[in-house]
């Protein structure tokens, strides 16, 4: 009867361990998906003005080839952190 209490035990603290780290991943998940719309939204509105300024081709070293770099590659951090493993 010992033997089971510090079993018993660790098993809880293990559970409650997974538990909170499960609780922190979907914390972080939340987070990016709320940097993630407001990235999207900002683009959508912003995206719009600098390509009806933008020449007939979007340079990769200009601000707004940049900016879609920036955001392509935003999407693509988020989306690995949203991917449901």
């Amino acid at each position: 009867m010992a033997d089971i209490v510090p079993v018993q035990l660790a098993y809880e603290a293990a559970v409650r361990a997974i538990a909170d780290q499960a609780s922190v991943v979907e914390s972080l998940r939340s987070r990016a998906g709320t940097i993630f719309a407001a990235t999207a939204l900002v683009t959508s509105f912003l995206g719009g003005f600098a390509l009806a300024g933008a020449a007939e081709e979007i340079e990769p070293g200009s601000r707004t080839g940049i900016a879609i770099g920036i955001f392509v590659v935003l999407a693509v951090l988020t989306l690995a952190i949203l991917w449901p493993y």
